[in-house]
C-alpha cells in the first residue's frame, strides 16, 4: 500500500468559506487540474456517486464519503487508481488551519510511487488562492 501523503496550510478564511468549496464536487476542477469535469448534483450527499474526467484521458467515480463538521472525505477512482483523500478544516485563532491527507491504491499508484510526494500541498496552496478569488468575485459581484 502507498504511503499516506500529509500536508498543513494557515489560511485567511473563515472555515465555512473553505467548506463550501470543498462541499462543491462540480467546483473540484476549478482548483484541482487533474480533474477535467465532475457530473452530478450540486450539493452532495454521503455516498452519492459522481461520473468523473480526469485531465489524462481517465474516466471514474467520485463521493464523499464523511460530510462532518469540520471534515470532509471523499473518494475517486479511475481504472488502475483509487484515491481516498481526506480534508479537516479548524479555526486557529484569527486564521482556518486545513489539513489534507490521502492515500492511494492500485497499480497506478505503485507506478506513481514517490512522484505524488508535494501533491497534498499543491492541493492546499489552489484551494486557499481559489476560494479567496471565489470570494472576492462574490464581494464584487463578477462571476
Amino acid at each position: 500500500m502507498a504511503p499516506t501523503r500529509t500536508a498543513s496550510l494557515r489560511m485567511r478564511l473563515a472555515a465555512d468559506q473553505i467548506e463550501v468549496v470543498l462541499r462543491s464536487p462540480r467546483r473540484l476542477p476549478d482548483w484541482n487540474p487533474l480533474f477535467v469535469k465532475v457530473d452530478g448534483p450540486e450539493t452532495p450527499a454521503v455516498g452519492d456517486l459522481y461520473d468523473l474526467r480526469t485531465r489524462f484521458g481517465g474516466r471514474g467515480t467520485i463521493a464523499y464519503t464523511e460530510l462532518g463538521p469540520g471534515r470532509v472525505e471523499m473518494q475517486w477512482r479511475v481504472r488502475g487508481l483509487v484515491e481516498h483523500a481526506e480534508w479537516l478544516v479548524e479555526r486557529v485563532g484569527s486564521a482556518t488551519e486545513v489539513t489534507h491527507r490521502f492515500r492511494r491504491e492500485g497499480p497506478l499508484a505503485a507506478l506513481i510511487g514517490e512522484r505524488d510526494r508535494g501533491i497534498a500541498a499543491d492541493r492546499l496552496r489552489r484551494l486557499d488562492a481559489y476560494t479567496r478569488g471565489a470570494l472576492t468575485r462574490m464581494l464584487d459581484g463578477t462571476p
